[in-house]
């Protein structure tokens, strides 16, 4: 009798401990990452003020983290992590440094395994942005100096053109008024001739 109770206490662990085992299994899933902000392999310009992270499940504000590091390897998150439904937004402070930042995280589900990784995203610092764009435009500058010559040059020959032309006029009007004044001149010798003329006559 009790060989029997023994059999029968052994084949029924055998038969429930592999779907004890499924039960388990189906309970104890993974929570996923399904969005970010910046995204991984991101290039940015404009310094964020924040990294969000969103997974498929709730989240719970204790054993949650995010950490986020500079090329150098120092943190620059501020530490105040909020968690809103599925999202985790940990602010940062601001980022001067060009290169690599590495965001570390770890979010935790209710009853669910927690999902942990890292990803990185590059930020070009205003200032690199700025001197790697001012050796182009230094170009530009020598063209436009390089051309004030010639265009000064233009402009005296122009003006020296208009006073060869206005000294041709004075001299054109100087003999038309000395031709003038020539003529009255002979006018008045003429009638002061028929004038003497008239008077001898009428003596």
């Amino acid at each position: 009798m009790f060989s029997r109770r023994v059999y029968a206490t052994a084949l029924t662990a055998l038969l429930l401990g592999p779907l004890g085992l499924v039960g388990l299994a189906g309970t104890a899933q993974a929570t996923s990452l399904v969005g970010s902000i910046p995204n991984s392999g991101a290039v940015l310009t404009d310094a964020p003020s924040a990294i969000s992270l969103t997974t498929d499940l709730p989240l719970l504000d204790q054993g949650s983290s995010i950490t986020v590091t500079d090329p150098a390897g120092n943190r620059v998150d501020d530490g105040s992590l909020t968690i809103d439904t599925t999202t985790a937004t940990v602010g940062l402070k601001a980022l001067t440094r060009s290169g690599m930042y590495k965001v570390t995280y770890t979010l935790v589900a209710d009853g669910d395994v927690p999902a942990s990784g890292s990803y990185s995203f590059m930020f070009n610092a205003p200032a690199a942005i700025s001197s790697a764009s001012a050796t182009p435009s230094a170009a530009p500058s020598q063209t436009s100096s390089a051309s004030t010559p010639k265009g000064s040059s233009g402009g005296n020959i122009f003006v020296l053109i208009l006073l060869i032309a206005a000294l041709g006029v004075a001299i054109f009007l100087a003999l038309y008024i000395r031709a003038i004044i020539h003529d009255m001149r002979k006018q008045q010798k003429k009638s002061r001739k028929s004038a003497s003329r008239v008077k001898k006559s009428a003596e």
